[in-house]
């Protein structure tokens, strides 16, 4: 015996679905818009703070720079310089004597900046300022 399929099963008049109904595709839409800001987000985060430790780095090395160019220098010629600007960044150079001990000198290093912007005119205390600090001590040999 073969059974022949029944006409409603043949045409699917049965009432079932064949695709997608407007309500599942905005709601789809709509999640897929909130993950893609997400990650658009994260982006720009990363971005501002990729920018933050260039800039950190590149304040280390001027620090880094200025205090070995100190330590070359003959002890009396060791002095304190600045606050001079190079690019977006401000440095002086502070020099205490006899510090920590006789026949020594301590070099404090201070370079600040602030986030895109000019250099400021001083390393004091000021909203938004960034700063690197490097000690160094020089004796009298």
């Amino acid at each position: 015996m073969i059974l022949k399929p029944s006409a409603a099963i043949e045409n699917d008049t049965s009432g079932g679905t064949q695709g997608f109904t407007l309500i599942e595709v905005l709601m789809a839409i709509g999640i897929l818009a909130i993950g893609i800001l997400a990650v658009f987000s994260m982006q720009i985060s990363a971005v501002n703070g990729d920018a933050a430790a260039r800039m950190r780095t590149e304040a280390t090395i001027l620090a880094s720079r200025l205090a070995e160019e100190q330590m070359s220098l003959n002890y009396d010629n060791v002095v304190p310089e600045g606050p001079a600007k190079v690019g977006v960044y401000t440095w002086k150079i502070d020099v205490q004597n006899d510090s920590p001990m006789r026949s020594t000198k301590t070099i404090n290093v201070t370079v600040c900046w602030q986030d895109n912007k000019s250099a400021p005119d001083t390393c004091t205390s000021a909203f938004g300022l960034k700063r690197v600090a490097l000690d160094v001590i020089r004796a009298d040999l």
